[in-house]
């Protein structure tokens, strides 16, 4: 995506020097950020819970609703499809087996959640057969 940011926030890594609530920020987080990236490959409990807290947030903001602000994940060389929670397995997952496939659909999947037109070196890295 060029020079163009997001921002990777880990709550467990927050350094305010002071100690806080962890799920309480995860909550704040999850309320404030404009899309949720969710890596499913470890079955991380966490990880689930987040998810249905986007889900709960977005049913509750705009009704019942089958489009969520959230990019999920899953390494199929580390866990199988059946891994992936039963209630999860209706949503459309971004699934890879090597870093260059995630890369080049992660990419597609961003700029076409931000509106943004790839430009040329975009384009031709997402039209290449190159990380599918």
């Amino acid at each position: 995506l060029g020079d163009r940011l997001l921002d990777c926030h880990r709550v467990d890594r927050n350094e305010t020097g002071k100690t806080f609530e962890i799920n309480q920020k995860v909550a704040d987080s999850i309320a404030e950020c404009g899309l949720l990236i969710a890596d499913l490959t470890y079955s991380n409990v966490n990880v689930f819970h987040e998810v249905g807290m986007l889900m709960g947030r977005t049913f509750a903001a705009q009704g019942r609703t089958n489009e969520f602000d959230m990019i999920l994940l899953c390494d199929e060389s580390e866990s199988s499809v059946n891994d992936v929670e039963y209630n999860l397995h209706s949503l459309q997952i971004v699934r890879f087996k090597e870093p260059a496939a995630l890369r080049k659909q992660l990419k597609k999947r961003l700029l076409d959640f931000y509106k943004i037109k790839p430009d040329d070196e975009d384009a031709e890295e997402l039209s290449s057969k190159h990380g599918e």
